[in-house]
């Protein structure tokens, strides 16, 4: 009896379709859900980039789609990631909305960049450096989150003095003179300020800041023409 039940079930077997059993058809590297149905649809896949070092999504009809039918796409995310805009990028206004991160985040774009308005909306960084690299191999420009600077300021007379000590992770200065006399700054780690050539002269009421790019993280010496010369400083 029991041979015959399993010979009947054998018989049922081709009954059933082949179809209901295939995977929906999917793009090469397509991602797909546990059930193995690809993720996305013909028109808007998500699929593994070529040798599986990213998942590339397009968004809307086509890749080049300008128009509001696209969708968000949420995804979480440790360590390091790597952002890319496949091109071409269209002429006119292209904007990267607001971006929140407290990693490291590599943007890329593809192609040569079209005349117009090309906007990286508003970054909002929760500490440390982040760069910005406007040309391709460029040298990257360090922009470091600061809180307020230390306050350097005091009195200046006739007897130079030091005005900043050595500081290698020095990122600016800024100098105001609010007196009626004259002060001399020296940069030279070997030499003290002194009033004459060699120094840089900060005259009454005028201001002094450190370059862009460029910062001398030696020490500073100051000396006035005067005694008592009040002088406002910030060390960045």
């Amino acid at each position: 009896m029991k041979l015959l039940r399993t010979l009947a079930l054998v018989a049922l077997l081709p009954l059933v379709s082949s179809a209901a059993l295939a995977r929906p058809p999917m793009e090469t590297n397509q991602l797909v859900d546990d059930g193995g149905v690809p993720i996305g649809t013909a028109a808007s896949p998500m699929f593994v980039a070529s040798g599986g070092s990213g998942v590339v999504v397009t968004q809307g009809p086509a890749a080049t789609d300008t128009s509001a039918n696209r969708w968000p796409v949420l995804a979480y995310q440790g360590g390091t990631w790597t952002f890319g805009l496949s091109g071409p990028i269209p002429a006119g206004s292209n904007v990267i909305g607001a971006v929140t991160q407290s990693g490291t985040w590599n943007f890329g774009l593809s192609g040569a960049i079209p005349t117009g308005s090309n906007v990286i909306g508003a970054v909002t960084q929760s500490g440390g450096p982040w760069t910005v690299q406007g040309v391709a191999n460029g040298v990257p420009v360090t922009n470091t989150v600061r809180t307020n600077g230390i306050n350097r300021s005091g009195t200046i007379g006739t007897t130079a003095v030091e005005l900043i000590g050595p500081n290698g992770n020095r990122q600016g200065w800024k100098i105001k003179n609010d007196s009626t006399g004259d002060v001399w700054i020296n940069f030279d780690t070997t030499a003290t300020a002194t009033a004459g050539s060699g120094n840089i002269k900060v005259p009454a009421g005028g201001y002094l800041a450190s370059e862009p790019g460029f910062v001398e993280t030696g020490t500073l010496s100051i000396i006035g023409s005067a005694a008592g010369l009040a002088i406002t400083v910030r060390e960045y």
